[in-house]
């Protein structure tokens, strides 16, 4: 069989063909966050990612609402450093709740299980590093 192209098929598969052939870094990597320890029927699990240090705690790149036992997939980001936060709402206000001491009443946690001291940890420490290929951390909440 012969099949011929006028000139739109030609350009639609010169298109294609060269979308198969650029790097997965132009189309941006993937980052998985495997959430661990969030109670089933307690309410969503709130992830946040922030893109540097300045935004960090105060206005996050992106988010996600995810249910226990579930994770929290972010497509299309550029390869870099990343810091992750992540609560579960047990209440469903939609905000974490804190004690008279500001201290999270309901189950949180950061990216590389960092911890402050006397406070949240810096960027650097809840920050974890995304490479072109893409990459899957686990986070275990705790109170």
């Amino acid at each position: 069989m012969n099949v011929t192209l006028g000139p739109i098929g030609w350009l639609h598969t010169a298109a294609c063909t060269c979308a198969l052939l650029l790097p997965a870094a132009v189309w941006g990597a993937n980052l998985e966050v495997d959430v661990r320890g969030a109670a089933a029927g307690k309410g969503a699990v709130h992830v946040a990612l922030y893109d540097s240090k300045d935004k960090f705690l105060k206005a996050p790149s992106r988010k996600a609402v995810v249910q226990a036992g579930e994770h929290a997939r972010f497509d299309g980001l550029a390869p870099g450093r990343y810091a992750v936060t992540l609560y579960q709402d047990e209440n469903g206000n939609g905000s974490l709740d804190r004690n008279v001491f500001g201290i999270p009443s309901e189950p949180y946690a950061f990216g590389n299980e960092a911890k402050g001291s006397f406070g949240p940890p810096s960027f650097e420490a809840a920050s974890v590093e995304l490479p072109a290929a893409g990459a899957q951390v686990t986070i275990n909440l705790k109170r």
